[in-house]
């Protein structure tokens, strides 16, 4: 094979596919090793220099454009696999009119290459799913079901992990999705406050139904199938009838809700694992009074629960990394361990066989003996940590999905990984300006952090390091750096002209939620999940102070002076600290009933006003509220918005306020009066951060937002125009795909999704045709 690529003399390398890109996971990891590997290696050998192989292969490549199927076989895909495990960039190439097979193009970039005309069948792509929150599986073991943070729902085929149909159904994250005990509706709930049920044969919404008002966290089935449950951030629970879609019964858990609901295996117990509070309750379906109340993580904010399939043992597993064995009869903790080296995010018991699997942070997937604890099998291969796992329903498989975007099937027997699935996100969570507006960095689930040229709209730089979504980012008052808070835990520094991370700060114990800089001292502030504030020295790395709160922090900014640092905690309380003694000096607090929030995906926001004098705060009761430093006095309320604020700026005059929410609209407000001065709308999906800055050769300030949607939109306040819009380049970014064969309906529409460009409809081509396989495999 070597002297016939060097020979451009192709044969065998025509009638042989190197690897199988749609084969199991491990047999496609063999090809590689033994067969695509040292055919690669000889080729460098050979070619001396990657540069000079990789002219040979697209010369290759170009010799056989145009030719028939028969004469090219599988030269086109295995001459596209090579350049693809040599590292080499693929973008802007010509690839069109090409017999293209078995190619492996999942999480490789594609943007403006030429597929059109070209045969791409058994080729595989990434898909178009963001960060899994949730799965299901049909009662019949047939069908996967997965929900993303972009509010799409996506149904796979549990055999082979094989997409089949997706579809967009909320406008944020979809934190449960369950199938119906027949498999014809799946039920799922958004952090648009709704619940949609929906035909899976079609993926049409058959009901709607609109009682909670918060989001809705969890969804469970009853056995029976004639009942569902769902828990909200509103703090309620609710039985629903699952034909008719009335509202059965509502449970109040306040100051908190329950983040896991599972019923019992007989129907009779509905149990729920409580957000912060971290006790496990036990419901009586038929009366809805609380039957048994388990004190299992105290002061946790995540754990998850499994009923064994006999119903006499419930298993859980939370944030202090441990598993724990509960006897339901007697209220007894059996047995309690460490079982990750991190967070567990999801533990499930097997349906039919004695055994339960559990997942972390720690990138792991661990099988237990449910009767006597041991650990049965580790499975490795996750580059993240692994949110969710689920079991097939004849539980000769396993699913996970990992905070990477990724999806994995194993194989139960073997501890074999047999299909890898690679999802894509970039929605944006964060933004912020250095001091002269040139340059934006900007942060969001993909784990990385994006430095933009403002005036080009151009990415200049990635900043990798986090393990898992970034939740916040600030600039140095210098702009020599940029901080930043992750769901990891850790805080990190950035060198602005080199993208290295000089420096991560540890510390916290749970979510960094929010970072801030003070504007005077070489020091950076940050807050957490973990109930407390910690101020470091830039300098040493050092923490200076450690400032206790009374509930999850999660959001801190600095005084205009430097002179005080303000932050916010889940209990709507705002304390203010002198950075020089960490005294708290004041608390700010509203008189309203207060509930454990949006631990996980709220970004709530606090902004003191340029001169210093106000402080305006985001709620998740839908309205703002503007402060008095000096008196802590509340000084008005604003409202308009429908669903919570997540994020507040000041103009630079400190005339009007800026607000976001979990919606696609901002609105802008008199800061005095307290009216609504306009709606900006251009979004379509939930706005996450707002900031003012001044653009590049200019005077007037402007806003900037960052959305869900995958954009940054710069606007003029005063006549609510969109002045620019920055979009994070997709992978197949201008990729065309104009009368390619071998491609469903379903394939095509992902990789439009992705940025693929098809003009086949109005060619009139049909494009669902292709070519059989007559070679070697």
């Amino acid at each position: 094979l070597g002297w016939e690529i060097q020979n451009e003399a192709i044969a065998d390398f025509k009638t042989y596919a190197l690897i199988q890109a749609k084969a199991k996971d491990y047999i496609k990891e063999t090809q590689i090793k033994l067969i695509l590997k040292p055919i690669a290696e000889h080729l460098l050998q050979t070619f001396g220099t990657r540069d000079k192989l990789k002219d040979r292969l697209l010369k290759i490549l170009s010799s056989l454009q145009g030719k028939l199927a028969i004469e090219t076989g599988y030269a086109g895909g295995n001459t596209i696999n090579l350049l693809r495990y040599l590292k080499c960039d693929l973008s802007n190439q010509d690839f069109s009119y090409l017999t293209i097979w078995q190619a492996d193009l999942e999480g490789v970039i594609l943007r403006n290459c030429n597929f059109s005309s070209s045969d791409l069948s058994k080729s595989t792509f990434t898909e178009n799913f963001s960060h899994i929150y949730s799965l299901a599986i049909s009662h019949d073991g047939k069908l996967i079901a997965s929900s993303d943070t972009h509010g799409e729902i996506c149904l796979w085929r549990a055999s082979d992990g094989q997409p089949l149909l997706a579809w967009a159904a909320h406008t944020g994250t979809i934190r449960s999705i369950e199938f119906s005990c027949d498999g014809k509706t799946l039920i799922s709930g958004g952090d648009d406050c709704l619940i949609k049920q929906w035909d899976v044969a079609t993926g049409q919404c058959c009901q709607t139904l609109q009682a909670h008002q918060n989001v809705i966290w969890s969804l469970a089935v009853s056995p029976d199938g004639q009942t569902f449950a769902s828990s909200s951030a509103d703090c309620t629970i609710k039985l629903w009838n699952l034909n008719t879609g009335q509202v059965l019964r509502t449970l109040s858990e306040r100051p908190s809700w329950p983040i896991s609901l599972r019923f019992s295996p007989n129907g009779q117990i509905l149990a729920g694992s409580v957000a912060v509070v971290g006790n496990i309750n036990f419901w009586e379906v038929a009366t809805g009074e609380v039957v048994r109340t388990l004190p299992a993580y105290p002061n946790t904010v995540w754990s998850s629960i499994s009923f064994s399939p006999d119903g006499r043992m419930l298993i859980s597993g939370g944030m202090d990394c441990s598993l724990a064995w509960w006897d339901l009869e007697s209220g007894q903790c059996l047995r309690k361990f460490k079982a990750h080296q991190d967070w567990i995010w999801w533990v499930a018991c097997s349906p039919n066989q004695p055994i339960i699997a559990s997942c972390s942070a720690d990138r792991t997937v661990k099988i237990w003996d449910i009767n006597t604890g041991q650990l049965l099998r580790t499975l490795w291969g996750h580059e993240y940590g692994v949110r969710v796992v689920l079991f097939s329903g004849n539980c000769q498989t396993l699913i996970s999905s990992d905070e990477g975007q990724t999806l994995k099937v194993w194989d139960l027997h073997t501890g074999q990984c047999l299909k890898t699935r690679r999802g894509y996100s970039s929605g944006v969570w964060a933004i912020a300006f250095s001091p002269d507006g040139r340059t934006l960095v900007s942060s969001g689930e993909d784990q990385t952090l994006k430095l933009w040229d403002v005036p080009t709209g151009c990415c200049l730089r990635r900043l990798r390091g986090h393990q898992v979504w970034v939740r916040a980012v600030a600039f140095s008052p210098d702009a020599q750096t940029v901080a930043s808070a992750g769901v990891d835990g850790f805080v990190k520094l950035w060198r602005v002209s080199t993208g290295e991370c000089v420096r991560t700060f540890q510390g916290h114990t749970s979510f960094v939620w929010s970072v801030a800089y003070s504007p005077t001292e070489p020091n950076l502030a940050s807050c957490s999940v973990d109930q407390s504030v910690r101020i470091w020295n830039l300098k040493t790395g050092q923490c200076q102070f450690v400032l206790e709160q009374t509930s999850p922090a999660i959001a801190v900014t600095y005084s205009p002076d430097g002179q005080c640092l303000a932050s916010y905690g889940i209990d709507q309380g705002i304390r203010l600290w002198d950075v020089h003694t960490g005294k708290c000096l004041k608390i700010l607090q509203s008189h309203s009933d207060w509930v454990w929030s949006l631990m996980f995906d709220g970004i709530w926001s606090l902004a003191f006003s340029p001169e210093g004098q106000t402080i305006a705060s985001s709620a998740e009761n839908c309205s703002i509220r503007i402060w008095d430093v000096a008196t802590g006095q509340c000084l008005k309320q604003l409202q308009g918005h429908t669903s919570p604020v997540v994020s507040v700026a000041y103009s630079r005059d400190s005339k009007k306020l800026v607000s976001a929410a979990m919606e696609p609209t901002l609105r802008i407000w008199d800061a005095r009066t307290g009216q609504c001065l306009r709606l900006l709308v251009g979004h379509t999906k939930w706005v996450y951060c707002v900031a003012f800055t001044v653009l590049p050769g200019k005077s007037t300030p402007v806003l900037a937002s960052s959305s869900e949607d995958r954009t940054i939109r710069f606007w003029d306040i005063d006549t609510g125009e969109c002045l620019k819009v920055l979009r994070s380049e997709r992978p197949y970014e201008g990729m065309k795909i104009t009368n390619a064969l071998g491609l469903t309906k379903a394939q095509r529409a992902r990789l439009k999704a992705l940025g693929a460009i098809d003009d086949q409809d109005a060619t009139g081509y049909n494009p669902t045709q292709r070519i059989a396989e007559p070679f070697k495999s």
